[in-house]
């Protein structure tokens, strides 16, 4: 096991190390002189663990994921059954789990043992499920699963929906050297949500199928006193991506925004009376936005100008100085 820091516990908690033992410093008492016999001490009491509910400020881990699992599951005080599959490193389908047996980093902050540990499962398609003992739990594949129940609406005809998990409270967030999308997913998974991403976003693709080179890159903030979901709503503004809820399967979907409302093209014709439509549909292509259109007629010597109402003092402006009678010299 290779724990590259300690789990660091509450201001006044002892701090506990990767296999569970509280380490504490030894206080000795001076005891009295007296004349009675000397009676040897009893054994000092072994120090309990911390609670498992207790949120831990940091945790850092550098194993294979089923060491990993073990340690965050020793921390949290609980015991476990392992799926013989997740024992033999196979997926749910009987495929073997690529670098199964190759040390993963992972890191946490104001997490409990037992939020890392569900955490951690949840990336591997793996959750904790009541085991064959009391008080044990099983770690097994989400695949064949049951379907939780769910509550029945009081209103007649109507069908039930799942509801939401509460949001977590305001709590210092920090990320490191994440890319974009992995940032999203970790805020997600803080903020209780089941995201799923555009196809689009994940190909780094925009709407207009133009390449988004800034969902590569990697970000580093930290943020103080706002929720999981606020930060992640930062984020998604940063880099032009919206969240879209689904209420019905509470399966939230992370696209791109859309632009912002354009003004509608106009069409116009304008006759020439002495200026080549050529040399003029070269000024006004440089001079109007990009999605104005502009096409010639030469045999009417007219230009159909297509453009922004707006746009049209512009292109009547450029006319009456460019539309005018050559000068000549009278010889």
């Amino acid at each position: 096991m290779k724990t590259i820091l300690a789990l660091l516990l509450l201001a006044g908690l002892p701090w506990a190390s990767p296999c569970g033992r509280a380490q504490t410093n030894a206080t000795a008492t001076n005891a009295p002189a007296a004349s009675k016999p000397s009676v040897a001490p009893a054994p000092a009491a072994a120090p309990a663990p911390p609670p498992s509910g207790e949120k831990i400020l940091l945790i850092t881990l550098e194993d294979p994921p089923l060491e990993i699992i073990r340690t965050l599951a020793e921390q949290a005080q609980l015991t476990l059954e392992l799926d013989e599959r997740v024992q033999n490193g196979v997926d749910a389908g009987g495929k073997a789990i690529p670098k199964w047996a190759d040390p993963v980093s992972v890191r946490w902050e104001n997490l409990t043992a037992r939020q890392a540990l569900e955490d951690f499962l949840s990336r591997y398609s793996l959750v904790l499920v009541p085991g064959s003992q009391p008080k044990t739990l099983r770690v097994t594949y989400t695949a064949g699963l049951p379907t939780p129940a769910v509550a029945a609406n009081t209103s007649p005809g109507s069908s039930a929906t799942p509801a939401r998990a509460a949001a977590p409270a305001s709590v210092p967030i920090k990320i490191e050297d994440q890319p974009v999308l992995d940032a999203i997913t970790s805020l997600g998974r803080l903020a209780n949500l089941n995201l799923l991403f555009d196809p689009r976003v994940t190909a780094g693709i925009d709407p207009e199928n133009k390449p988004v080179p800034f969902l590569t890159n990697t970000i580093s903030v930290r943020w103080e006193h706002v929720t999981p979901r606020q930060a992640l709503d930062s984020v998604l503004e940063n880099n032009n991506l919206m969240l879209v809820e689904n209420t019905n399967t509470h399966i939230d979907r992370i696209t791109f925004r859309p632009p912002p409302a354009q003004e509608p093209l106009v069409t116009r014709v304008f006759q020439l009376h002495y200026a080549n439509p050529t040399n003029i549909m070269l000024v006004l292509s440089n001079a109007l936005p990009v999605r104005s259109k502009i096409s010639k007629d030469v045999r009417t010597s007219s230009l159909v100008v297509q453009t922004t109402e707006k746009e049209f003092t512009t292109v009547e402006t450029i006319l009456t100085q460019l539309d005018t009678p050559t000068r000549q010299v009278l010889i």
